[in-house]
């Protein structure tokens, strides 16, 4: 069996570096980066389409909020993924009107309201998204690009629902709520499902409860239904906590241990480098702890609608 060497692998790149002509292939192929992305985001759309075949990038909701992660499937996340659209399918009140998904992410929602019958439009500003989108739903219209930088001439009064689903925290309140209540038609809804910081959270993720109801108030709307469902995505948290800690950081310390034994040397070039990761990923398993999150944030499905 080869083995990769470490002084054959950086020989092999001084190769190429010190070389002219193969220093000025590597010049082109970094401007051509553009164009070589789409070959990673068509490996990325495939790998989505086998990791999330129901299309939904969002945490689901569980009935039973007492569901015990070594007993969760991946059967069970693709039902609560769908249970949870069809919490915020269930409040939409115009059933002719076009439904606007902000942020579809890869169409999970686009595919249940074309199943009971709406006519959504999506939008995102992810190439890859976008790309994923035109080929799975030809036939839906899309709108490439920022919420907050829409075309509004184009779609005054038009939609009588707005859905922005696990999208809202990533909305600019000050430029997406003049834009919401420019779309929308008299009488329409904006359905909002996501989570929200509460008390003093040192974390940045999601609009913060308070500023964000203050901030409702004084451009002329209110809520008129909502849910806390915190309790019902808690059994997601606890499921990929639960991986985390038993399969993703066991192996990415096995990874470090074994490239200390087998390759000292490029053990330690790397460490910092290694050092770092780890705390990223040590970061990352801390904001699906379920417990931490629920001290932190709380997870709303909302009705809001002009005063």
């Amino acid at each position: 069996m080869k083995k990769l060497k470490g002084k054959w692998a950086v020989k092999q790149v001084l190769k190429k570096l010190l070389h002219p002509r193969k220093f000025l292939r590597f010049l082109k192929l970094t401007k051509k980066g553009k164009r070589l992305g789409r070959a990673y985001d068509d490996a990325q759309l495939t790998l989505y389409s086998k990791m999330l075949p129901s299309g939904f990038l969002h945490y689901g909701y569980f009935e039973d909020p007492d569901t015990a992660p070594e007993k969760v499937s991946f059967h069970d996340i693709e039902q609560a993924q769908l249970l949870y659209a069809e919490l915020i399918t269930a409040q939409i009140v115009d059933k002719e009107s076009p439904v606007l998904d902000c942020g579809c992410g890869m169409g999970g929602l686009i595919e249940l309201l074309l199943q009971e019958k709406f006519a959504p439009v999506a939008l995102t500003p992810d190439r890859v998204q976008i790309q994923h989108i035109r080929k799975k739903f030809p036939d839906v219209p899309l709108i490439e690009g920022k919420f907050e930088a829409m075309p509004v001439a184009d779609y005054r009064g038009f939609f009588g629902t707005v859905i922005t689903s696990e999208s809202l925290q990533y909305l600019k309140l000050d430029g997406a709520l003049p834009v919401m209540a420019e779309i929308l038609k008299p009488g329409g809804r904006w359905i909002a499902c996501d989570y929200f910081r509460i008390g003093e959270a040192s974390e940045k993720s999601g609009h913060q409860w308070d500023e964000f109801t203050h901030a409702l108030s004084e451009n002329g709307w209110e809520i008129t239904g909502q849910q806390d469902i915190t309790p019902n995505i808690l059994p997601t948290m606890a499921y990929l906590d639960m991986l985390g800690a038993r399969l993703g950081l066991p192996v990415f310390t096995f990874a470090i241990d074994k490239l200390k034994k087998e390759k000292p040397a490029l053990s330690y070039l790397l460490e910092d480098v290694m050092g770092r990761l780890e705390e990223v990923v040590l970061d990352n398993l801390k904001t699906v702890h379920p417990e931490t999150f629920a001290q932190k944030k709380k997870y709303m499905r909302l009705v809001i609608e002009r005063t």
